[in-house]
């Protein structure tokens, strides 16, 4: 069955199906295979970039599709009669409820979206959010998932009529817009979707006052991401309270900040009690002086992912910060940890750490600087046999032979090797 399912989205592909239906040889067992297609995703199709005539023909046949994903898969489209036809003919599609979509057709995301009434997951990233797409996005009544990372712009009455909407404010659960830099002047229109208990956001050219506004009503955050945000020397003392406004965040992230800040001051004002993931990635002010902060304020702290990833300022975490994870016993529940780029990290400093974490199924250390003597580690240690994850990207000096060995020795770990970037 799914070799027939494969044989006929190739046929699609490649433009000859539809030959076949107008044809009379469009036999039921082929329309029957169509209405089992819950799912369509990239991998599915092997023409790039993807024809509007071949996917509106097999949307129009698939009546109980589920899940729409053609990540990193675009969607050619070439003139606005083509446009106009194809879209008309797209129907309804009751069942969808994840739809994933990269195009510079506006009016065709619009359309999909109007065609999905129980949409629940939307991703649209690289597109320009013009007033029809919002309209189509406010119309969705069990919407929780947006995702317009990187799109090209919004507009101020889109993000309007998107944030506006009765329906999202009730369902709308989480929403991400990093790298979206022409909606900074209106961003804060997202304190409106009161029921977010997940939000990701670009700070570029944000004020710390902007943000304060954006998460005033969303006490009920449990995760939050910020990109490029830099907070003034002078209004560091409202992060504290702002940050300990937000009991129930379980996880944070934050990335792409240049400066300095005072970084005892940040660890006194994170919610450590729930607090369980924490990613700091290309920080400049993080570093051992951070972790060594923690000392007094999180000493009931119970990370279970941490992920200090430095690829911009490589020199600031060393053996140093890992020991104070040792010492404060944040080593002993940690299913995750990403150390990458970190080039002060010694192999030595790292195996140290690695006897405290026996729960570890996750270890990411990309372009670390160690050798054929920690996978030697890794096979003989008793106190990382839950690991099942490693990444070894970058990791210049491990020799093919070693990693060939270990896998023999430890099957169940997933290897992830390849060109370092």
């Amino acid at each position: 069955m799914f070799m027939l399912h494969q044989t006929i989205l190739s046929f699609f592909t490649y433009g000859e199906l539809p030959m076949l239906s107008v044809c009379q040889t469009w036999t039921e067992s082929i329309k029957r295979m169509f209405d089992q297609v819950s799912k369509l995703s990239s991998s599915d199709f092997n023409e790039e970039p993807l024809r509007l005539s071949c996917l509106s023909d097999i949307l129009s046949r698939c009546h109980n599709l589920e899940v729409l994903d053609l990540q990193s898969k675009s969607v050619l489209v070439a003139t606005d009669a083509e446009i106009l036809h194809h879209v008309r003919l797209l129907k309804l599609h009751p069942r969808l409820r994840f739809l994933r979509l990269e195009t510079d057709c506006p009016v065709l995301v619009a359309k999909l979206i109007k065609c999905a009434p129980n949409l629940q997951e939307l991703h649209i990233p690289r597109i320009s959010i013009t007033l029809e797409v919002a309209a189509s996005v406010a119309e969705c009544c069990f919407l929780k998932t947006i995702d317009i990372g990187r799109a090209e712009t919004i507009s101020p009455e889109a993000f309007d009529v998107l944030t506006s909407s009765k329906a999202l404010q009730m369902s709308l659960v989480s929403f991400r817009a990093e790298h979206v830099w022409q909606i900074s002047s209106n961003i804060y229109y997202v304190h409106r979707l009161t029921n977010l208990q997940h939000l990701a956001l670009d700070c570029s050219d944000m004020s710390f006052s902007h943000l304060q506004i954006i998460t005033q009503n969303l006490s009920g955050l449990h995760s939050l991401s910020l990109s490029c945000l830099s907070i003034p020397e002078n209004e560091f003392g409202t992060v504290v309270a702002w940050l300990a406004a937000m009991p129930s965040l379980e996880k944070f992230a934050w990335k792409d900040s240049s400066g300095a800040i005072d970084e005892v001051a940040l660890a006194q004002s994170m919610p450590w009690p729930v607090l369980r993931k924490l990613s700091i990635l290309d920080c400049e002010w993080f570093g051992d002086v951070f972790l060594h902060s923690l000392n007094l304020q999180a000493s009931k702290w119970i990370p279970t992912c941490l992920s200090f990833a430095n690829s911009r300022f490589p020199g600031n975490l060393s053996d140093r910060g890992l020991q104070s994870l040792i010492d404060l016993n944040f080593c002993v529940h940690l299913t995750t940890l990403k150390l990458d780029r970190n080039h002060l990290i010694t192999e030595y400093g790292l195996m140290k750490a690695l006897t405290h974490c026996s729960e570890l199924r996750k270890l990411s250390i990309r372009g670390l600087d160690v050798t054929d003597n920690f996978l030697v580690f890794l096979a003989e240690s008793t106190h990382v046999h839950k690991l099942g994850v490693l990444h070894l990207d970058g990791c210049e000096k491990l020799s093919d032979l070693a990693v060939s060995r270990i896998r023999q020795v430890v099957p169940l770990v997933t290897f992830c090797r390849g060109c370092f970037q």
